[in-house]
């Protein structure tokens, strides 16, 4: 890792992981987003719950990034979401534009879990899923080719 990786990770408040790749919590991140990706793809939940499962996988895999890489958001801090988002950046490489997309999913969850719900459509869903997908498969690889210790069950 690059000093600057480092300082990047300082600045957005994440922090050195104590061990990475055999603990329990490790385990249930791979889990959660597989886990996530399969009910967004259950057509009898809501459109809303569809849209939330999705984000929720992302975040969760920029989660497993950030371990695999050893470092995590600590607990309470405030943001969590946005500095696991931001992470991709420098653990995936994942470009801006990417992330972007992936907080302008976040607004949508929110929406639709606090503001209006019910608004969320199929089609939406459905790109989202999509989405979510591809970028679930790229942390999935980045993880297997860059950390392949932390695939270890």
């Amino acid at each position: 890792m690059t000093g600057s990786f480092e300082n990047v990770f300082a600045i957005l408040g994440v922090s050195q992981a104590d061990t990475v790749g055999s603990s329990s919590r490790d385990q249930r991140l791979r889990c959660s987003t597989a886990t996530d990706l399969n009910d967004a793809r259950i057509p009898a939940l809501s459109p809303d719950r569809r849209l939330a499962c999705c984000y929720n996988a992302i975040l969760t895999a920029a989660r497993a990034a950030l371990r695999a890489a050893g470092y995590r958001v600590p607990k309470g801090t405030a943001n969590h979401h946005y500095y696991a988002i931001q992470s991709l950046r420098f653990t995936v490489l994942v470009d801006a534009v990417t992330v972007q997309q992936i907080e302008s999913m976040g607004k949508k969850r929110v929406m639709a879990d606090y503001i209006r719900v019910g608004e969320v459509s199929q089609s939406m869903v459905e790109e989202t899923l999509a989405f979510a997908e591809t970028c679930c498969r790229q942390v999935a690889d980045w993880i297997r080719e860059t950390h392949p210790e932390f695939c270890q069950a």
